[in-house]
């Protein structure tokens, strides 16, 4: 006599593997080995930070700073190393921010794919804020896949003498997906047999899938309905 079951077996794409911080920076040393600054015209970045500022991000310690102290037409960029991530399915930026409000300055994030060569934005604020943030900026359209990737904290001054300071502390950059890293989660179960919502089966198919990376077994739910509770 043929008895009703229900096979349940998880397709849902599996969570990104690999994540691992590639930029964890806090300044404490000064400039990072392998970032540069570039300053077309006016106040450079500073990296400590000027000694007559205090870290106002809601980090602790050294900082980076651009001090312009609304004097200068400045345009400066702090800009990371190279970085290939062409392994890498998705990466999220997080720093720490503090400047001082004006109108019309901008505080930028840039992204080159092409080693430098070339710059596009990604992120830009303008207006009023005494307060410290932290900004967590998902770049993945913009640099995952890419083997060349660069970043840079852009101060612009918009071409008027504007803006008093900005600070960043804290920068992370965090990328996901390429080899699996210890700690990462075993994937998920793939190509199904029966294929998933198949009906009218015989309580004698045979059942069988794609184990998930890094899994050492399986659960198998025989039921009615889906709910693993039922």
């Amino acid at each position: 006599e043929n008895q009703d079951y229900a096979l349940i077996i998880s397709v849902t794409t599996a969570l990104p593997t690999g994540s691992g911080l590639i930029i964890d920076e806090n300044f404490s040393a000064g400039l990072p080995a392998g970032w540069t600054i570039d300053t077309p015209m006016g106040i450079p970045w500073a990296v400590p930070g000027a000694p007559h500022l205090s870290n106002l991000t809601g980090g602790s310690g050294q900082f980076a700073v651009v001090d312009n102290g609304w004097v200068n037409q400045t345009v400066t960029s702090l800009r990371t190393p190279q970085f290939d991530l062409s392994a890498n399915t998705a990466a999220v930026l997080r720093f720490n921010s503090a400047y001082n409000y004006d109108t019309f300055e901008s505080l930028n994030v840039d992204v080159s794919t092409n080693g430098g060569a070339g710059w596009f934005n990604v992120w830009k604020y303008q207006g009023f804020s005494i307060y410290p943030m932290s900004y967590q900026l998902d770049l993945s359209s913009a640099i995952a896949g890419h083997s060349n990737v660069m970043l840079a904290f852009r101060f612009d001054s918009e071409g008027w003498l504007s803006g008093d300071f900005w600070q960043i502390d804290n920068v992370q950059l965090e990328v996901y997906g390429g080899e699996p890293q210890p700690g990462d989660p075993p994937g998920q179960a793939t190509a199904p047999i029966p294929s998933n919502g198949a009906s009218g089966l015989g309580i004698e198919s045979n059942l069988s899938w794609s184990a998930g990376t890094d899994a050492t077994s399986h659960d198998v739910y025989f039921g009615t309905n889906s709910s693993l509770n039922g």
